[in-house]
């Protein structure tokens, strides 16, 4: 049996904790046009499969995660110091 409609309508705060998704990011995203919402009185309210589609697009976008950063970021320091030993030899 199919959900009913009102089963799959999410609140800003409910979708961002289903999305993983700041609140704030998705208010951009409705102000863009690129996620569906409707609002009534002071509450976005967004269908959860549009919140499914955005959170997968989105998922790839960003910064890179911070393991990755700590690894550039500690070569680069590496190889700035055996230049620094190589120069004063």
């Amino acid at each position: 049996m199919e959900r009913k409609i009102f089963d799959r309508i999410l609140s800003l705060e409910e979708a961002s904790q289903r999305s993983g998704i700041s609140s704030s990011w998705l208010r951009r995203l409705i102000d863009d046009g690129r996620l569906p919402a409707k609002k009534v009185g002071k509450t976005w309210l967004v269908l959860e499969e549009d919140v499914d589609a955005v959170a997968a697009q989105d998922r790839q976008r960003g910064r890179p995660m911070i393991k990755t950063l700590t690894s550039q970021v500690g070569g680069a320091v590496a190889n700035l110091r055996s230049k620094q030993r190589g120069k004063r030899a």
